[in-house]
């Protein structure tokens, strides 16, 4: 994987940040990265976005659930995408202000989307330690 990451760079005309999983992941990655994927299409009027480890955790039931593999660049389609529904989970793992929300939330803005955006992420204030399962329960991010 850091081969990949190195022949990307090579492309790139500036820095290439790797970030590490928080959680364990398989060895059997794919060679080609997807931009996003589809978990759950219900033709629901409301899509769950999500991206990291957390996804596993999202029990999207009726609703569509899209998972992102990046966030920047975001997916070329991902307005396309948006357009199509009135509310719009964004779920993620992180911190503050930004992210995928700040990034996902722009770009419905710069498209002029009429779309409810909600974001569900982890508060601007300290986090204890403790099991993962447990803080993202206590954190409000999974029932």
């Amino acid at each position: 994987m850091i081969y990949k990451a190195w022949e990307i760079q090579s492309e790139l005309n500036g820095p290439l940040f790797i970030r590490y999983p928080k959680d364990r992941t398989s060895c059997d990655l794919p060679e080609e990265f997807s931009t996003h994927r589809w978990l759950t299409e219900q033709n629901s009027n409301s899509l769950i976005v999500s991206t990291g480890h957390i996804t596993s955790s999202v029990q999207s039931g009726l609703f569509d659930h899209l998972h992102l593999g990046q966030i920047k660049p975001l997916p070329i389609n991902l307005v396309e995408i948006l357009s199509k529904y009135n509310n719009v989970l964004v779920l993620e793992e992180s911190i503050g202000h930004g992210g995928m929300f700040g990034a996902i939330a722009g770009m419905a803005a710069d498209a002029d989307l009429d779309v409810r955006l909600v974001k569900r992420k982890i508060s601007d204030a300290f986090t204890n330690h403790g099991v993962r399962q447990e803080l993202l329960k206590e954190l409000g991010l999974i029932p």
